[in-house]
């Protein structure tokens, strides 16, 4: 993408006709001092994803549409998509998320021009859907510091919403390959980053964070999530130096959750088999075991649908 944008919005679709012209039209009423691009990288849909992106090229010139002539999978998008751009700073934002407000990109931008031992920056979100009250994630007891480094990270477990991060581009063409065959590309993205530099946090709600059933973590990827989490676990030792070890030694959480979706899913085998590893690794002293019976009492009588 060569032209004068400093900023890229890059957005991995699939199947995002339902929510994809909601997306775009909060990109393209951004307003900002600085030219910008949008990137959108269509993964193959199979509804009309591909038609609305480009109804809104027809408006918005700086828009770039690729249809991908096979489906990539989400984490290969994801990391075709950020890895594209020239610009020197890339914004991420899925196809069902929208930007808040109207300066959410000059907010960012200012942000990691003043800030430049941060290799990314990251907004608060409102997270709503599915019927419930919208709430907003960091509210004052729990904001994140506004700068802090991938010890912090790792250590305190800060969440961090992909739409609403902006980055520089300069460290994506180092981005392991390996990356792509997890459902957790975003985190080890995120990971990556940090070892190039501190994480900001903008206190502001730029990003609205839309929960469905579509989700790329809802329920029925929760198998796929939880086995990639235990490989990455026992894998971050040989990826990251040695100071950040400590933060990965057993995949008990992983285990346990592993173990529960078995057993809702009444595959007693498989939940036999990670519930007896969970206990080989499992810290007693720390298990608090009245929740945890609640936990397998749900999981055993959950009434699966359809």
């Amino acid at each position: 993408m060569k032209d004068d944008s400093k900023l890229t919005v890059v957005i991995p679709a699939y199947n995002a006709e339902k929510y994809i012209g909601e997306t775009l039209e909060s990109i393209v009423r951004q307003i900002t001092n600085f030219d910008f691009s949008i990137l959108v990288s269509d993964d193959c849909s199979t509804d009309t994803t591909h038609e609305i992106c480009m109804a809104y090229k027809a408006r918005f010139p700086n828009l770039s549409v690729v249809k991908q002539v096979k489906n990539l999978g989400m984490a290969a998008n994801q990391h075709f998509v950020i890895t594209q751009p020239n610009t020197k700073y890339i914004a991420y934002l899925d196809s069902d998320d929208i930007f808040a407000c109207d300066n959410y990109l000059q907010l960012q931008f200012d942000f990691l021009e003043t800030h430049e031992t941060c290799a990314l920056v990251f907004s608060n979100v409102e997270i709503f859907g599915k019927g419930q009250p919208s709430r907003i994630r960091f509210m004052d007891a729990v904001k994140p510091p506004m700068i802090f480094n991938l010890h912090a990270y790792l250590d305190q477990v800060i969440p961090i919403c992909n739409s609403a991060m902006v980055f520089r581009s300069k460290f994506n063409s180092q981005i392991p390959l390996l990356f792509k065959n997890y459902f957790q590309y975003d985190w080890l993205l995120h990971i990556y980053h940090g070892l190039n530099g501190n994480f900001g946090y903008n206190d502001f709600v730029g990003v609205r964070y839309r929960v469905h059933s579509n989700n790329a973590t809802s329920t029925r990827n929760t198998e796929k999530i939880a086995l990639d989490a235990i490989e990455l676990v026992y894998k971050m030792q040989e990826l990251l130096p040695v100071e950040y070890h400590q933060y990965f030694t057993h995949p008990r959480y992983e285990m346990n959750r592993l173990a529960l979706f078995y057993l809702t899913e009444r595959k007693w085998l498989s939940f036999v088999h990670w519930y007896r590893k969970w206990i080989e690794v499992a810290d007693f002293e720390k298990v608090n075991w009245r929740d945890q019976f609640y936990l397998f009492r749900q999981a055993l009588f959950h009434k699966k649908l359809g």
